[in-house]
C-alpha cells in the first residue's frame, strides 16, 4: 500500500464533484464497495465515498479499516491516536454531527452522521469540505460544501505523505565570456559551463565524462566545441568560447 499526499486526496476528490447517486443511493462508489449495485435508504455513501478515494490511490491502508459507518472510521482513528478535536486542516477527513448526542463509538465526541474532506479552511472560520451523499436530494451526490465549526464533532487525521513546499525567487546573473586561456578560465563560471555540458552529454577530448573541477582545460573546450557544432554553430565558426549567445543556448533560452 502506498502513502499519498493531501493534495493527492483532494486531487481526485475534485474530479468526481457533480457525480450523483440514483435510485435510492445507487452509485459507482456503494458497487465498488459492496461488489454489485446496491439500492435503499440504508446504503448512505459519504463514509464509502473517503474509502473509495484513498482505494483509487492504492492507500486504503491509511484509514485503518475498511467501513461504511463514520463512527466505525473515527474509532479505527482513535484507536490510533490520530483523531483530533480542533485546529481541523486540510486533508483532515471531518466528521458532522446533526445533534448534541454523544457518540456510541467514541465517547468523548458527539455523533459522527456525516463526512468530508477538508479542501480548505477559511478566514472566516468555516471550512471548504468535498463530500459525498450529500445535497437536497435522497440518492445524494459529490459535492464542495461549506461547513461551520459548530457542525464538526472531530477528525480523522491521516499520515500523509509529506508535501514539500519551495518558494523560488529570480535571480539576474551575468555570465561571463569565457574559454581556455581567459582571465577566468578558473572559476565558479567554468563549473556551471561544465556542469551544463555535462548534463547534456558531451565529453572531453580523452572520451571521458567532464570532470567538474572549474578549470577550462582541454577537455571542457573540446566538449564546448562539440556542443557548438551539435547546435549548427560550425557555420560561423566553432570557437570554443562561450558568450553570451552560447549560454542562452545552453540554457535553452535562446533561438537562432
Amino acid at each position: 500500500m502506498a502513502s499519498v499526499t493531501a493534495t493527492q486526496v483532494l486531487d481526485l476528490a475534485r474530479t468526481q464533484i457533480g457525480v450523483k447517486a440514483t435510485d435510492i443511493k445507487r452509485c459507482k462508489y456503494n458497487k465498488w464497495y459492496y461488489g454489485a449495485d446496491v439500492s435503499g435508504v440504508g446504503y448512505d455513501w459519504c463514509e464509502v465515498f473517503i474509502q473509495w478515494l484513498f482505494y483509487k490511490l492504492d492507500a486504503s491502508s491509511m484509514l485503518y479499516t475498511k467501513t461504511a459507518n463514520c463512527g466505525a472510521q473515527g474509532q479505527a482513528f482513535y484507536k490510533e491516536g490520530k483523531l483530533v478535536t480542533k485546529n481541523f486542516k486540510v486533508g483532515d477527513i471531518v466528521m458532522f454531527h446533526w445533534t448534541n448526542a454523544k457518540s456510541s463509538w467514541v465517547s468523548s465526541v458527539y455523533t459522527m452522521d456525516h463526512v468530508g474532506i477538508i479542501e480548505k479552511v477559511n478566514s472566516d472560520g468555516t471550512y471548504t469540505t468535498i463530500e459525498g451523499n450529500t445535497g437536497n436530494t435522497t440518492n445524494g451526490e459529490v459535492m464542495r460544501r461549506t461547513r461551520y465549526l459548530s457542525q464538526i464533532s472531530c477528525a480523522c487525521r491521516p499520515a500523509y505523505k509529506s508535501e514539500i513546499s519551495v518558494k523560488f525567487s529570480t535571480y539576474n546573473i551575468k555570465m561571463s565570456k569565457i574559454w581556455k586561456g581567459s582571465s577566468k578560465n578558473k572559476s565558479d563560471q567554468v563549473l556551471t559551463l561544465q556542469c551544463l555540458l555535462y548534463a547534456k552529454g558531451y565529453k572531453g577530448k580523452d572520451g571521458k565524462a567532464l570532470a567538474l573541477d572549474g578549470d577550462f582545460g582541454v577537455n571542457t573546450e573540446y566538449a564546448l566545441k562539440s556542443f557548438e557544432k551539435a547546435k549548427g554553430l560550425d557555420k560561423s565558426g566553432v570557437s570554443g568560447v562561450c558568450e553570451r549567445a552560447k549560454w542562452a543556448l545552453l540554457l535553452g533560452e535562446y533561438k537562432k
